[in-house]
């Protein structure tokens, strides 16, 4: 499917314009599913080591966030994550890397309506020597194919991190080479 867009109004952080798409799907004329999706057009560059956003330089002021909430563990709520993301825009954060794992998708969906930029974490982390063993590179392979999967076409994500808490080894490299060439930015 393609349509042409003209002159869309471009998504950042400062500015999270979203769009709609609606998908129907229907069999002998009855509907059988629908799907709803939000997107925003972005462009990122890098030129003379800055990153432009849309053309334009950005200055990231961010955290590592853990999907956790003190009284709530793991299990976090919708209203969790609005006034976590509300505090964060009063105190001038603009971006999240997502530390060590997934955040829910409802969450970027939340980060795109407010206006956050996202290192969207691949989630392998202190498997310490095991990223030099062969045995493991399907498993982290996987874990980058999903992660880019569901996140490749998110406007609010900037960049993908590979987990900081390991050594260098040839499962980090496959998994980097593999997100470089997947359309993963």
């Amino acid at each position: 499917m393609t349509a042409p867009v003209t002159t869309p109004r471009l998504w950042s952080a400062e500015k999270p314009n979203l769009y709609y798409v609606v998908f129907h799907l229907t069999v002998d004329g009855k509907p059988t599913e629908v799907v709803e999706q939000r997107f925003g057009f972005r462009q990122i560059d890098i030129k003379d080591n800055v990153v432009l956003w849309n053309g334009v330089p950005i200055k990231c002021t961010g955290i590592c966030r853990h999907d956790f909430w003190a009284d709530k563990g793991f299990a976090l709520t919708e209203e969790n994550w609005v006034k976590d993301l509300t505090m964060m825009k009063a105190a001038n954060i603009n971006a999240i890397r997502t530390s060590h794992y997934n955040h829910a998708q409802r969450f970027l969906e939340l980060c795109e309506e407010k206006g956050m930029y996202i290192l969207d974490e691949i989630p392998y982390c202190w498997i310490n020597d095991q990223v030099k063993d062969p045995a493991y590179t399907p498993y982290l392979l996987q874990r980058a194919q999903e992660t880019v999967a569901r996140d490749k076409n998110r406007p609010c994500v900037l960049a993908w991190s590979l987990g900081n808490e390991n050594p260098n080894g040839k499962d980090s490299q496959d998994v980097l080479t593999y997100v470089r060439g997947s359309g993963g930015r």
